[in-house]
């Protein structure tokens, strides 16, 4: 019952622990989804300024927590607006433009993300260069990643030994009860046989065996009795 009970509490333990992770990892896909939409406007505005010569307008929106990309087709506005995730701080976003040829004045955009501390510094290139991403990582949370891990980890050794040694212990109480079972049955069939008291010893088992009931014993103490 103890070890069943500590079983329990060891697994709502690495549940607790884990369900952050998952959560983490998670966040950490729609950070990664973020910067590759990023990627994607850009080339994509890169492409019309090459090709239709059309210049766009890049701004951060504080309100709606969104970069835009905006341009003009056919005399018609069109926005191509990206959501920020909720893990991603800007911390510096000057607005710009990409010319229609191409060109842009080059400047550093900063971002940090609430995950692991790690800055982003998007740095923007001239013409047809592109941007940087250059990711720095903050080593305090580094640190908590690594304890958070090892926690996981030496919870799931002490499950797993727990376990074997549950597994260990009924497989012991087993082979005891069907030995007690064994020597019950055989001095039962002696006292059928001989109609008088038996006494049989087998290892540490003991068994006594009388018209009223069978007794088995392990080390002076009761593990099975029988009534008639």
């Amino acid at each position: 019952m103890l070890e069943a009970i500590i079983v329990l509490i060891l697994t709502a333990i690495i549940i607790t622990f884990s369900f952050p992770n998952l959560t983490r990892s998670r966040r950490v896909v729609v950070e990664h989804e973020f910067w590759n939409d990023f990627r994607q406007s850009w080339q994509a505005a890169q492409v019309r300024s090459k090709t239709k010569h059309i210049e766009t307008l890049v701004t951060f929106d504080p309100v709606s927590y969104q970069i835009e990309f905006d341009w003009r087709e056919q005399r018609k506005l069109v926005k191509d607006k990206l959501d920020i995730p909720e893990t991603i701080l800007v911390r510096k976003f000057d607005d710009f433009k990409i010319h229609e040829n191409g060109y842009t004045k080059p400047r550093t955009q900063e971002f940090q993300s609430s995950i692991n501390g790690r800055k982003y510094l998007m740095r923007i290139q001239l013409a047809w260069e592109g941007i940087g991403l250059k990711r720095n990582k903050h080593y305090a949370f580094v640190l908590a990643d690594s304890l958070i891990a090892l926690t996981i980890i030496s919870l799931g050794i002490t499950f797993t030994l727990i376990c074997h040694q549950c597994l260990v212990r009924q497989s012991k109480k087993q082979c005891i009860d069907l030995a007690a079972y064994r020597i019950a049955k055989e001095a039962t069939d002696e006292l059928i046989t001989t109609h008088r008291p038996v006494y049989i010893r087998r290892d540490k088992l003991s068994a006594v065996a009388s018209e009223e009931k069978v007794i088995v014993s392990l080390g002076g103490q009761t593990i099975l009795e029988v009534r008639k």
